[in-house]
């Protein structure tokens, strides 16, 4: 409840996290696995700025919000991947 990312962090996360998909499956491997897709992290940004309650534009971003913006845009996961996501948004 007391970490903070700032806008420019936030931003920053999410383009690494749209290029993950990317990077060639040696470098992948040698990083933390990321299971959400292009359209979830999409989500995840129009939520930021949209949200009431979990979005933060303009000010900083509480890791709560974060992980809460993360799994809601989990939601949309078929139920086969949905709980291989959503522990992978906890990791």
């Amino acid at each position: 409840g007391n970490t903070y990312l700032t806008e420019h962090q936030f931003c920053q996360l999410l383009g690494r996290m749209r290029l993950y998909q990317s990077l060639p499956q040696s470098q992948q491997k040698t990083i933390p696995r990321m299971l959400l897709t292009d359209s979830q992290i999409n989500n995840v940004a129009k939520s930021y700025i949209q949200d009431e309650n979990f979005g933060s534009l303009g000010s900083d971003l509480s890791m709560w919000k974060f992980y809460n913006l993360l799994t809601g845009a989990n939601k949309n996961s078929y139920i086969d991947s949905f709980l291989d996501r959503a522990y992978n948004a906890t990791e």
